[in-house]
């Protein structure tokens, strides 16, 4: 994979900054720090609010993506993961505020039960993974690349389906009640597998959709290319390309009329 253009990249960091939808993230902002700030004396219920606003802000940063003018700015020399970068880039300090806002209020009511804030913010980081993922895959099948009105639902029925693992089949614990339940350091590892297979899902969907179509037409190409088979090009017009009956040439016209004049 080639290195990512810096110079064009950072100039796109004043357009981007304007186009980006910023409302979502920041009423999800707002919204998980409000529900982190509620007086609780158990530590548990603590960590459920605090999950509650990763999820939140998962929310929220799945419209970071949605680029409707993505069709007009494909000929430019930064490819789309790149572009992507950027957004990401301009909205992580504002999710970095919120998720330390919300820690630290979290924190500050019962400062005797310390929060694993890492591993919180691990699972902080898979949300946000997974959702970026569903926006990346959504853009391409939804009109204008809104992908986040699409990746939005698919964000809640993920976490949904997380919570809901531990009574499926196989019994998978995604989410330990509290730091000191023996599962939290087992659910911490899955949580590192799930950042990695979402982050690869969406760089994999952050593919320029002009390459990678070129690349299936060469690839179909070469597989329809049979052995031995000619490939120069046969002029179609008329009165060229001819042959007699007996395989050779005919001749011009202007070579008849010279043989029988002599």
């Amino acid at each position: 994979m080639r290195p990512l253009p810096l110079r064009p990249a950072l100039a796109l960091v004043p357009p981007t900054t304007r186009a980006v939808r910023w409302w979502p993230l920041a009423v999800t902002a707002v919204a998980a720090v409000a529900v982190a700030a509620r007086l609780s004396e158990w530590p548990y219920v603590r960590v459920g609010e605090l999950r509650i606003g990763a999820i939140l802000l998962a929310l929220g940063a799945a419209f970071l993506l949605d680029d409707p003018s993505a069709e007009t700015t494909g000929h430019m020399p930064v490819p789309l993961l790149a572009r992507r970068v950027v957004r990401l880039a301009v909205a992580l300090p504002l999710i970095a505020c919120a998720w330390g806002t919300a820690l630290l209020v979290a924190g500050r009511q019962r400062p005797t039960a310390p929060l694993d804030w890492p591993a919180l913010t691990l699972e902080l980081a898979g949300l946000l993974a997974l959702g970026l993922a569903f926006t990346a895959i959504a853009a391409r099948h939804v009109p204008e690349e809104l992908g986040g009105t699409a990746a939005a639902p698919a964000v809640l029925a993920a976490a949904g389906l997380l919570l809901a693992l531990p009574h499926l089949p196989g019994h998978v614990l995604m989410f330990a009640t509290q730091p000191s339940d023996p599962a939290w350091p087992a659910t911490n590892g899955r949580w590192v597998w799930l950042l990695v297979l979402a982050l690869l899902v969406a760089l994999w969907e952050s593919r320029d959709p002009l390459r990678g179509a070129s690349v299936r037409r060469y690839a179909s190409r070469t597989q329809r290319r049979r052995p031995g088979e000619e490939t120069a090009s046969v002029v179609s017009s008329p009165g060229l390309q001819q042959t007699d009956r007996d395989g050779s040439p005919p001749e011009s016209p202007l070579v008849n009329r010279r043989s029988s004049s002599a």
